[in-house]
C-alpha cells in the first residue's frame, strides 16, 4: 500500500478501498474471543479472512477490464462463499473438539506469527499503478496466509469436517496462487 507512489485516479480509488478492506480484516481476525476449541477458533479467524478475500475480489471487479483477472476473481468469490457456508454448517459441532491449554496456546502463538506475517505482506504489497497487478500481489499474500493458517490448524486434534475444509483451502488457494503468478508473468511482472 505504497500511497507515496504516483497513481492514476482509478488506482488511487482501488487502493483506498483495499486499505479499508485490509483494516477490517485485520481487526476482525485478531479481535475474536478465543474458546477452548481450536476448530472454533480457526473458523472465527478464517471467516473474516475469507470475507476480506471476497471484498477484495468485488473491489477489483469494479475496476478491472482484464478478462483473466475478472474470471479468477469470480471463481474466488464463489469458492470463498462456499467455504464460509461449509464452516458455518460445522461450527456448532466443533465445540465438541476441545483442546488442551498447551495446544490452544501453541496454536494461537503460531496463528499470531502467520497472521502478522500476512498482514505485513499485505500492507507492503507491491503497488505498480495497475489495479490488476496490485490486486494479484495483494491476493497472493492473502492466499499464502490462508494456506499457512490451514496447515497450522491441521497439526492439532480438530473436527474431521474441518480437516476436509482445510484441505480444500490449501488445494484451491495454492492453485490460485500459481494462476495469479502466471497472470503476473504474462503482464511482464
Amino acid at each position: 500500500m505504497c500511497n507515496n507512489c504516483p497513481m492514476n485516479d482509478v488506482t488511487a480509488a482501488y487502493i483506498d478501498a483495499y486499505c479499508n478492506i485490509y483494516r477490517d480484516m485485520e481487526n476482525n481476525m485478531t479481535g475474536i474471543n478465543l474458546t477452548d476449541s481450536i476448530s472454533q477458533n480457526f473458523i472465527n479467524q478464517m471467516i473474516p479472512h475469507h470475507q476480506a478475500g471476497i471484498a477484495m475480489c468485488e473491489n477489483i471487479l469494479k475496476y478491472s477490464d482484464c478478462h483473466a483477472v475478472r474470471c479468477l476473481a469470480g471463481i474466488m468469490v464463489t469458492e470463498q462463499k462456499q467455504s464460509i457456508a461449509d464452516m458455518h454448517k460445522i461450527y456448532d459441532s466443533c465445540a465438541c473438539f476441545l483442546n488442551t491449554d498447551a495446544d490452544n496456546e501453541y496454536y494461537q502463538t503460531c496463528f499470531n506469527e502467520i497472521s502478522q506475517n500476512m498482514f505485513c505482506c499485505m500492507r507492503s504489497a507491491r503497488t505498480v499503478d495497475s489495479v490488476n497487478a496490485d490486486f494479484l500481489y495483494e491476493m497472493i499474500a492473502h492466499h499464502a496466509g490462508a494456506v499457512r493458517t490451514a496447515m497450522n490448524v491441521m497439526r492439532y486434534p480438530i473436527a474431521p469436517a474441518l480437516r476436509s475444509i482445510c484441505c480444500d483451502i490449501i488445494r484451491t488457494q495454492n492453485r490460485q496462487i500459481e494462476k495469479m503468478r502466471s497472470i503476473l508473468s504474462g503482464m511482464g511482472l
